[in-house]
């Protein structure tokens, strides 16, 4: 989160509970003209699943710090796909950031500050530190080989969700190279960002929580 002190909420549901027929119907009820386009393209049930449960959370939360339906509420997107409040909606400087995994759906809300949010599956299968090898900054690469073979899945998620939430905070995605910032994690409590000059980013603007 960008700025001063202030609060983030994070809203967090499962899934499985909501998969038939009658909420699925109700959620897609939520959705605009785009979204249902984009739900269309999803050939996957559990892929599918996820859009609508994270669409609907989304409505449903932004309704509860404003006046409109969940249904009322219109986006855009910036020039790297990152959504927004359109229109008279941003006034009350509402920001949002939304992330899902398989089974999980993750909403973080604040107002009048940047913020970005990342939820993954610790038990999927991913090539973590092949992945890191090829991505991440060299002191965060040199940090995973540090440790025993059984702690680097769990420390190359922590650096992946940390990656994530910032770019997606800054509304830039993966326009911004994952090896050009880099957490240090190692203070208990603690989380640490450095950037490259060529970001034009001062690290001490941002918090960061796991």
């Amino acid at each position: 989160m960008s700025g001063q002190p202030a609060s983030v909420d994070l809203w967090v549901t499962p899934t499985e509970w909501c998969d038939d027929p009658a909420s699925l119907s109700r959620f897609e009820a939520l959705c605009d003209h785009d979204e249902r386009a984009r739900l269309a393209r999803y050939k996957h049930p559990g892929a599918r699943l996820n859009f609508l449960v994270a669409r609907a959370l989304c409505r449903s939360v932004l309704s509860h710090y404003g006046a409109l339906r969940p249904e009322q509420w219109s986006f855009v997107d910036n020039a790297y796909g990152r959504p927004s409040l359109a229109g008279p909606q941003v006034s009350g400087q509402l920001r949002f950031n939304l992330s899902h995994t398989f089974g999980r759906v993750v909403i973080a809300v604040s107002r009048g500050r940047d913020v970005g949010v990342d939820i993954e599956d610790l038990e999927r299968k991913s090539r973590t530190t092949q992945i890191a090898h090829r991505f991440f900054a060299p002191s965060e690469v040199e940090a995973l080989k540090a440790l025993p073979t059984a702690a680097q899945r769990e420390r190359f998620f922590t650096y992946w969700t940390l990656k994530e939430a910032y770019i997606k905070a800054r509304g830039m995605g993966l326009a911004i190279p994952l090896a050009k910032f880099a957490f240090d994690v190692e203070t208990p409590g603690h989380i640490e960002l450095s950037t490259a000059r060529e970001l034009a980013d001062l690290p001490g603007r941002w918090r960061f929580v796991t």
